[in-house]
């Protein structure tokens, strides 16, 4: 071989196409870590985003309906709305229930205040058992009863639940039967409730607003209509005579001042126990059911009454005490004439509403036929209670823009 061609087979061997050509093919392996480690992946640029068109106007755009999604079984539906653990709070989240604590549900049918006048009531109904028999219980019971079922009645026509205030009623039979002789007629506590509920119901509902004291109302249509079963009668059916009825006609009572304030002598279920008539006014006042303006300024005006206008011919102090102790002058200044339906709502309105009742009382038991004065006087100024609060009520003045 001359030396030109030996020079021309060493350039051949030695240029890198023939190289790659005499090689041994590698595995798929091998070539693909080859491709990964000499070949880099193209990246295509997309086009620059082109300013946005106005849509054409004549163009309509058809809204996207979407095909409504038929299950074929029960099982397809329940997996398709299974909630996932998203929408499901965490159980970090979730408050923890206090262990170890009974919660009892809250009685919507127990109401407070009225929870507060059975419990300052019931004494003198217990008193008032012990002194005169058990006869006092069945009167309780048919008062109790029948306003009860009147205000069921009454639910029935309104469409409204009993269960909603079931301890109203029984206010309205607990206050009835303490205005009640111990020994009236069984019918006669009855009759009271339902004047009671209808004048609170029908009377008051149809004038707008309420306007009459319903126990007030009652006792003077009971005493117009059966004066002589408002009696009181001892336990031999004799007419009992009460210390008002001797006070009345000038003369003092036969009795002590500590049993007139025990009230250890004849006269209506609740009127008869002072001390216990005292006792409830101050719970009912610490509990803040009653404002003590009302009563207190009707007894000093009641009290001041006699200091002016007294007999002359009677022990002016002694007659001044029976005068406020006897009869239904405390009873009614601390449970009647502060009943919510007829009261004025300012304190002044109370204070004068005070003033005038004990003052037109005291007058109007000066008058023998009356036996009791503090009702009428009750059911009068009840009339005039928005005159009463218009005085002291605060008229707000609109403010003037700048």
């Amino acid at each position: 071989m001359s030396r030109k061609n030996k020079r021309k087979s060493a350039e051949i061997s030695e240029s890198p196409e023939v190289s790659e050509t005499t090689e041994q093919p590698q595995t798929s392996e091998a070539s693909d870590s080859i491709d990964e480690l000499t070949f880099e992946p193209t990246i295509e640029l997309a086009d620059e985003p082109s300013e946005p068109t106005e849509p054409n106007s004549t163009e309509e755009i058809e809204p996207i309906q979407s095909e409504p999604v038929n299950f074929s079984t029960d099982e397809e539906f329940a997996y398709a709305y299974t909630p996932t653990d998203a929408d499901t709070p965490s159980e970090s989240k979730q408050p923890k229930e206090k262990r170890g604590k009974i919660k009892f549900p809250k009685a919507s049918f127990i109401k407070w205040p009225a929870l507060d006048y059975i419990i300052a009531i019931t004494p003198l109904i217990v008193w008032a058992t012990m002194l005169f028999g058990t006869n006092v219980l069945v009167i309780v019971g048919i008062a109790v009863g029948t306003a009860v079922g009147l205000e069921l009645l009454f639910s029935l026509i309104s469409r409204r639940s009993i269960l909603d205030n079931i301890t109203f009623p029984i206010v309205i039979g607990l206050l009835t039967a303490c205005l009640m002789p111990p020994t009236a007629y069984l019918w006669l506590p009855a009759l009271a409730v339902a004047i009671v509920v209808v004048i609170r119901n029908i009377v008051n509902v149809l004038l707008g607003f309420n306007i009459i004291n319903p126990f007030a109302a009652m006792m003077v249509i009971l005493f117009f209509a059966f004066p002589e079963a408002l009696n009181v009668f001892a336990t031999d059916g004799t007419l009992a005579y009460t210390p008002l009825y001797y006070l009345q006609n000038n003369v003092i009572p036969e009795i002590s001042i500590i049993d007139l304030a025990l009230g250890t002598h004849y006269g209506l279920i609740g009127e008869i126990s002072i001390f216990l008539i005292a006792a409830a006014f101050l719970y009912l006042v610490i509990r803040k059911v009653i404002k003590w303006h009302l009563p207190v300024a009707m007894l000093t005006t009641a009290f001041g009454y006699h200091h002016l206008f007294r007999p002359e011919d009677i022990n002016p102090t002694m007659f001044i005490q029976m005068s406020l102790l006897s009869g239904a002058i405390v009873f009614a200044a601390v449970l009647i004439a502060t009943d919510f339906s007829a009261t004025p709502q300012t304190t002044g309105g109370r204070i004068l509403f005070g003033i005038l009742c004990g003052a037109l009382t005291m007058f109007l038991r000066t008058i023998p036929e009356i036996s009791e004065g503090v009702f009428f006087a009750i059911l009068a100024l009840s009339l005039i209670t928005p005159a009463l609060d218009a005085p002291f009520q605060k008229v707000p003045f609109a403010k003037e823009k700048k």
